[in-house]
């Protein structure tokens, strides 16, 4: 009878130590269960993340791509833009070189103060000659630089013949600052300084004939008078 009672319990302590054993596991796997569903909703809320990251990615893109096609365009207007300014600023410089050479043509001949002291002194450095300056009547332009011309005379200390304003036009007039002289080379002394300070137009006719030489020409390279040097300043080129 005791042993009976003793199988009884030790069977009854079998099925407890069982019945623990099966608990555990049981909880164990509903713990992993658990673990597994919130694995997967860790899961699902990562790939959820990942899927708003994409589509905020996407949305960049696009934002971008629409920058870089704006940006484009903004390029594409200021290229038009500099070539518009490119063709102005050509057109500008052109009306304006074209301004220039219209005011160069119609701007009267002058030697400012400056020069007229720098011709005056390289006039002296060639000796005391006699000079005779002439210039048309009634040519205003001509007859002020021709005045100036004799300043420079002044200074370098030639003996002057005055004729400016004087001479009455027979036929066409004659244009620039004539030069002449049965010496060449003084001719073209008296040129380079009287003209090139100034860029003025000097012409010395290459053949130069004495006063009343009866060979002579009746109008360009003929001395009408008996001075060293004749200037004529004729009307403006």
């Amino acid at each position: 009878m005791a042993n009976h009672k003793e199988r009884k319990t030790v069977v009854s302590g079998t099925d407890f130590i069982t019945c623990s054993k099966r608990q555990r596991i049981i909880c164990d796997l509903h713990n992993k269960d658990v673990d597994i569903a919130e694995a997967n909703e860790r899961g699902g809320l990562a790939i959820s993340q990942a899927a708003t990251a994409t589509g905020e990615a996407a949305k960049a893109n696009e934002r971008a791509s629409k920058a870089e096609l704006a940006l484009g365009v903004a390029q594409k207007e200021a290229a038009k833009a500099n070539e518009k300014a490119a063709e102005a600023n050509k057109a500008t410089e052109q009306e304006r070189s074209e301004r220039l050479k219209l005011e160069a043509l119609i701007a009267p001949r002058r030697i400012n103060a400056e020069n007229i002291e720098t011709v005056g002194t390289a006039l002296k450095q060639l000796g005391k000659h006699r000079v005779t300056i002439e210039s048309y009547a009634l040519d205003s332009e001509g007859s002020i630089l021709a005045k100036q011309i004799r300043q420079c005379l002044e200074i370098g200390e030639m003996d002057i013949d005055s004729k400016i304003s004087s001479r009455l036009p027979l036929g066409d007039f004659a244009l620039g600052v004539e030069i002449l002289s049965l010496n060449p080379e003084l001719a073209n002394k008296f040129a380079a300084a009287i003209c090139i300070p100034e860029k003025l137009t000097c012409i010395i006719p290459a053949v130069v004939y004495a006063p009343r030489a009866k060979d002579a020409p009746p109008n360009g390279g003929f001395m009408p008078t008996d001075a060293d040097v004749y200037i004529l300043v004729g009307a403006k080129p």
